[in-house]
């Protein structure tokens, strides 16, 4: 960690890194520090807050196509920094993919009758 003026601190890749527990390559990787009030993790990189898992494909030079693309989570697991778990999307596509993880859990639940 590089502290700039101010004492703002200026993190590097490997500081990115460092915040995220790897594991194998088909697992999640969870972000270890603090988090956005909606549960996605939060760096700073470039005097810049960024959603971790955003920074998490920026930092493998997986650039969006479009600047209005989102990362979207194939695993739904709002921490996870796994590149092989996150693509580029549009919210649309986002937002459908809540709901079909919203119906899936929903079909499993218990019943109650």
């Amino acid at each position: 960690m590089i502290y700039g003026s101010g004492g703002v601190q200026r993190n590097t890749v490997k500081d990115f890194w460092d915040k995220v527990k790897v594991l194998g390559d088909d697992d999640c990787w969870e972000w270890q520090e603090g988090t956005w009030h909606n549960g996605y993790g939060r760096f700073k990189w470039n005097y810049q807050s960024w959603r971790a898992h955003r920074f998490a494909l920026f930092a493998v030079n997986r650039l969006p196509d479009k600047a209005t693309e989102v990362v979207r989570h194939k695993c739904h697991n709002r921490l996870c920094c796994n590149p092989n778990h996150l693509i580029y999307g549009t919210q649309k596509e986002n937002v459908a993919d809540r709901w079909d993880k919203a119906r899936l859990e929903a079909s499993w639940a218990p019943s109650t009758s």
